[in-house]
């Protein structure tokens, strides 16, 4: 079983940063250290960045402090994400694994996870910290291929009607 710190050598993050930073706080590389009872640090990649989201986060993440440039580049992640299928919610940093803004990683969706996750069953997906607040994050999630998204069969639509209605 591989490190952290194999995994951060062989992907080349580790960088001339200052000794006080760890190599999870430079958003140009994140990659999280450990899983949570939500996400399995198994199922997380690195986020690669060749897409045209992916090229937009790189960018964002390239910039220092938050000038205009990176305020506009996050305002524009996030209304191409939803144009991309993803969805967005709030979320425990701790849970979901993201800390600043910017940050993002994909995330190989189980078959057998419920809730948020469970429209993404089975599929690569990518989770992007696009806003924080005190003790929250918003972060938006959506599959890397856009062809990946379902939408629900009718059938289902009025199944799920009924178990709420029933509840």
């Amino acid at each position: 079983m591989l490190s952290y710190l194999d995994i951060v050598k062989m992907l080349g993050i580790i960088s001339a940063a200052p000794a006080w930073r760890t190599a999870a706080m430079l958003t140009s590389g994140y990659f999280p250290r450990h899983g949570s009872r939500l996400i399995d640090l198994r199922d997380v990649r690195p986020d690669p960045f060749d897409d045209i989201l992916g090229a937009k986060i790189r960018r964002m993440q390239i910039i220092e402090g938050w000038t205009s440039e990176k305020r506009r580049l996050q305002r524009d992640l996030e209304a191409m994400s939803a144009w991309f299928g993803y969805v967005g919610w709030t979320v425990d940093p701790r849970t979901y694994l993201v800390h600043q803004v910017g940050q993002s990683f994909l995330y190989d969706v189980p078959l057998n996870k419920r809730g948020n996750f469970a429209i993404f069953r089975g599929k690569r997906v990518r989770i992007i910290c696009l806003g924080s607040g005190a003790f929250t994050r918003w972060v938006r999630v959506g599959p890397l291929n856009p062809l990946d998204i379902e939408a629900p069969s009718p059938e289902m639509s009025v199944q799920r009607g009924r178990e709420q209605l029933h509840r």
